[in-house]
């Protein structure tokens, strides 16, 4: 039981982790306007990248044009950014009810940035491919967690009612390709394609465990993880995230997010009453097991 519930709370944190890095009618909301760019927004030179059938392996290159798009910043609020990604997860060996059976799912995130750029609250959905909810975090009002876990054996013991402060948005996710480059243990590789949204920066890592010992020892099979990520370079923003284990000498599909949406909204009623439902209802929990 104590490693069944340790791969819950893993996958549990996987997910958070996309969260803080994502779907109500559509008569709940007004759409406001597309997404906002600042006026320093810089003209990118891609000349030196390369494409997906003949990429960049030069990392300095790579790095240098990463380091340009990373300095561009939005400008989102007032309002809420809705962002939808299609997503898989490789299903758990034993069927659990916060996750897709098959692994295809979508996560849907409202954000709520203020005129100074501040994210005040934040509502994250993840449903199956028949759109029935599988879990449901929301911030606001101090609090943020995740109500789907009530009533869960495997988190019975804790607080799921956490503290949350508002704190400056960024959706440009640069960086992450950044650090790609500068942990990754093998050949880097990237490449640019176009889509209908604008031109997308790929970088493709692999992190060998050849010298994890405790991996080694635990999972000798499991040779490393490909990661693959996509940027849109007008704005940084995240299109594309994927891993890929290495077992055997083959690799398989871990985890793959597409972001298919992504707008700015002016209002949206019932997603400010279901955060603040869901806020009051981890508060409350919290105050029947531990009085405070």
């Amino acid at each position: 039981m104590k490693l069944k519930n340790f791969r819950l709370k893993s996958q549990i944190l996987a997910l958070a982790a996309i969260v803080v890095v994502i779907l109500a009618a559509l008569s709940a909301f007004t759409l406001f306007k597309p997404l906002l760019w600042t006026d320093q927004t810089p003209e990118i030179d891609l000349s030196a990248i390369g494409i997906k059938t003949a990429p960049t392996t030069d990392p300095e290159i790579l790095r240098q044009v990463i380091e340009q798009i990373n300095q561009i910043q939005p400008q989102y609020g007032p309002g809420w950014v809705h962002w939808t990604m299609s997503s898989y997860q490789l299903p758990p060996d034993q069927p659990d009810p916060l996750f897709s059976k098959d692994g295809y799912h979508t996560k849907e995130f409202w954000y709520y940035v203020n005129r100074a750029g501040v994210y005040e609250k934040s509502l994250v959905t993840t449903r199956d491919s028949a759109g029935n909810i599988l879990q449901e975090s929301a911030c606001g009002d101090s609090v943020c967690g995740n109500i789907s876990l009530i009533g869960l054996e495997e988190f019975k013991d804790q607080r799921l009612a956490n503290p949350f402060s508002p704190i400056p948005f960024k959706l440009n996710s640069a960086s992450s390709l950044l650090m790609e480059i500068a942990v990754a243990n093998a050949e880097v590789k990237g490449w640019v394609e176009s889509s209908e949204e604008g031109d997308i920066l790929y970088i493709s890592a692999y992190h060998g465990n050849q010298n994890n010992e405790l991996i080694q020892n635990l999972t000798p099979e499991f040779e490393g993880t490909q990661v693959v990520l996509g940027v849109y370079v007008t704005s940084g923003e995240l299109a594309f995230y994927s891993t890929s284990k290495k077992i055997g000498g083959q690799f398989s599909l871990h985890t793959r997010d597409t972001t298919i949406l992504l707008e700015l909204v002016k209002d949206n009623s019932i997603v400010e009453a279901r955060i603040a439902e869901i806020t009051q209802a981890l508060l409350e929990r919290d105050r029947e097991l531990y009085g405070k």
